[in-house]
């Protein structure tokens, strides 16, 4: 035992020895790595560092980093964005978290506050994949730190928790304060970080015991946790001049990510077509980005058509949607005509005196009786008919109601009351946010001496009280309820009749509070459907971005064009305000206008010299929307750029690989190369004659990856 403990010593003295030549060098480039804004790393490595560029070697640094990874189990970078950026990766990786991405985690954990369940807090992994969900709208930087997700669920917990014994472990003391004192150095992030910290520590305090939570998993049902996701579309009808238009809204389908985070690329990065429209697909992530999405369906689906359809499918997919987006079984719907004069469906059919309703069905019975006249709809394959309860109800018009497949109501009446639901179709489905504390009244017209509730979902309760005989409605609050489908049923015992009962049911959907986005949710009058959701600053100049504004017809957008030459911060180099569009501008448009745009030459000089644009549209009272488009993080890039009446080329390699070599091929000779060096064309870059500018060439010199080759 002496001499294994005399050589255990001896090897942690000989490996200290080793790293201590290295630890100053690590610490040098992982604090360079901190301040890494996403533009070129090796450039300001240079800057900072005296003499680097004659006697540096960048492949010394990461065998640096490897040596410390190996010795002293140091973290790995992993994904595209290390695959690609092979060194910087390292002491980027080992700075925890960089100025430029402090504020968009702080963020982001903001806004999915209430999402912090006990389990997400107790994971890591689980945390960092469900923070890679929401991080769509922020930057390139973010999304390749997303790409790691124990690394950047460690950072959140931390941050999150940082006044718990148990989790300091995660992130050196040191390291966690200097962080959380440069979040506090701006207001706004700090009270984001401070909600998110108060959610999570609240969240904890119902943290449920792992072998509890797992016998809970085991005997509930693959069909009762899909319910629970709360992903079932529902229809509703919109009237117009003549007619009626069949609208089907497809609930925020982000419950699916959050459970099942590998169908991630699958499900958000497709477009989607909706069975039954007019054939045009949704925008990639619209259906995970934006809350809910109203369609127009010109034809009825047959009851056993998966609603949705991907561009990326696979079977796990085709099970999930089977199982929850599809249209209610049978071959009658029952909608009900609200005070905003569209038709809402009440799943359970269910009929009240005085009401009016909409009956469609694809069967071949028609609806016959006093008060029932068809009308028309603008959708093939079903058949409408309009209802007019009377006040009162006759025993063969009862009959007649059960015939169509409807519920005439009894007397018990359950309603919600206090805060407003999100939702409420007036009869029977009510959906409340995970915030609230739903309160309803139940009541009927006669005399009940007894009150049973009986609460299903993935919190089961049942509650039986006695009350003064009475027929005025009696109030209960249900509490916080957890995300997902519950159903209360409620049961009255009439004070003359103890065996008989007045009964009803409530379905009752909770949702987290979903983030308010300006110009891009169907709440917003004017509203932007952007194709990919986060373009690239390359893809917007390319105009390869599928843009589409809505709004009310005639009125008119002010657009306005900024760009910057850093991603974070700064003041524009230069913006141009836009022509005015009038609403609404389809697709190609926009293309058409923004072609105009590109046209102008020193817009495409800005755009040249730009790391990151913002395209800001106006529509005065009608709200306003910004679109931010960063470069594209890439190893090598080009930019061009128009000086002295010429385009120059620019090479930048954060590749950090020796021996890099580039080819120039001339039109004259397209099959001889001629040797270029990459650090004069990183300096100096290289012109591009006059002569040459006004042929053909000139329009590869804006797009230069397809003339010049590694």
């Amino acid at each position: 035992m002496t001499g294994h403990r005399h050589c255990s010593v001896n090897w942690g003295i000989r490996t200290a020895r080793k790293l201590w030549g290295l630890l100053p060098n690590l610490v040098y480039a992982a604090e360079l790595g901190y301040n890494y804004d996403g533009e070129e790393y090796w450039q300001s490595f240079e800057n900072r560092t005296p003499g680097w560029s004659a006697r540096g070697d960048r492949e010394w640094i990461r065998s640096c980093f490897f040596r410390f990874q190996k010795e002293f189990l140091g973290a790995i970078p992993t994904g595209r964005w290390a695959d690609h950026f092979s060194i910087i990766c390292w002491p980027i990786t080992h700075a925890i978290l960089p100025l430029d991405l402090q504020r968009q985690l702080a963020q982001n954990l903001y806004e999915m506050r209430y999402a912090l369940s006990p389990d997400l807090l107790q994971s890591p992994e689980l945390l960092g994949q469900q923070i890679a969900i929401g991080g769509w709208k922020f930057s390139s930087r973010f999304r390749n730190l997303a790409q790691q997700p124990i690394l950047l669920g460690q950072i959140a917990t931390a941050l999150l928790l940082r006044e718990e014994r148990s989790l300091r472990s995660l992130i050196l003391s040191s390291c966690l304060l200097r962080i959380a004192e440069d979040l506090d150095g701006e207001r706004r992030a700090r009270e984001w970080l401070r909600h998110a910290q108060g959610v999570a520590r609240a969240s904890l305090r119902g943290v449920v015991r792992p072998e509890v939570r797992r016998q809970e998993e085991v005997t509930r049902s693959g069909a009762e946790e899909l319910r629970s996701l709360g992903i079932e579309p529902f229809l509703y009808l919109r009237p117009t001049r003549d007619s009626w238009e069949v609208i089907l809204e497809i609930p925020d389908l982000s419950p699916l990510l959050t459970r099942f985070p590998q169908l991630r690329g699958s499900l958000d990065e497709s477009l989607c077509w909706v069975v039954g429209s007019s054939g045009r697909p949704l925008a990639r992530g619209r259906l995970f980005r934006y809350g809910p999405q109203s369609v127009v369906l010109r034809k009825w689906p047959s009851p056993a058509e998966v609603l949705l359809r991907f561009e990326k499918s696979k079977p796990e997919i085709e099970y999930l949607l089977s199982a929850e987006c599809m249209l209610r079984p049978g071959s009658a719907w029952l909608c009900k005509i609200a005070s905003d004069g569209c038709a809402y469906e009440i799943r359970g059919k269910t009929t009240r005196p005085g009401a009016t309703y909409i009956l469609l069905t694809t069967g071949n019975k028609v609806p016959q009786g006093t008060g029932v006249s068809p009308i028309h709809v603008d959708c093939e394959g079903v058949a409408a008919f309009l209802i007019d309860m009377p006040i009162s109800i006759s025993e063969s018009e009862l009959q007649q109601l059960t015939v169509l497949g409807l519920n005439p109501a009894n007397r018990l009446e359950i309603r919600p009351v206090g805060v407003p639901p999100a939702k409420w179709d007036g009869e029977g489905h009510a959906e409340w946010l995970s915030t609230d504390k739903p309160c309803i009244s139940v009541g009927g017209d006669r005399s009940f001496s007894g009150v049973l509730l009986n609460l299903e979902g993935p919190e089961p309760q049942k509650l039986e009280m006695v009350v003064h005989p009475n027929s005025e409605p009696t109030f209960f609050e249900l509490g916080e309820l957890s995300p997902g489908e519950h159903r209360l049923h409620v049961l009255l015992q009439l004070s003359k009749h103890q065996d008989d009962f007045l009964s009803g049911t409530l379905d009752i959907t909770i949702r987290p509070p979903r983030v308010w986005t300006e110009g891009l949710t169907a709440q917003n009058p004017f509203l932007a459907v952007i194709d990919p959701p986060n373009p690239s600053l390359e893809k917007l100049w390319t105009n390869t971005v599928a843009l589409e504004l809505r709004g009310p017809a005639n009125r008119h957008v002010s657009p306005e064009l900024r760009f910057f030459a850093t991603r974070v911060g700064a003041d524009p180099i230069f913006k141009i305000t836009l022509p005015q569009i009038s609403l609404p501008v389809a697709v190609d448009e926009w293309r058409k206008y923004f072609e105009r745009v590109q046209q102008d030459k020193a817009t495409q000089g800005a755009f040249d010299k730009a790391a990151r644009a913002e395209l800001l549209m106006g529509a005065e009272e009608l709200g306003e929307f910004k679109l931010v488009c960063e470069r594209e993080s890439s190893p090598l890039l080009w930019s061009v750029g128009w000086e002295n009446h010429s385009y120059t080329v620019r090479l930048s390699d954060d590749t950090g690989e020796a021996g890099l070599k580039v080819n120039h091929y001339e039109f004259n000779s397209p099959d001889v190369p001629h040797a270029l060096d990459p650090k004069a064309l990183a300096n100096s870059g290289l012109r591009i004659p006059e002569s040459v500018a006004s042929t053909p060439l000139q329009q590869c010199a804006r797009a230069p990856r397809s003339c010049f080759h590694r």
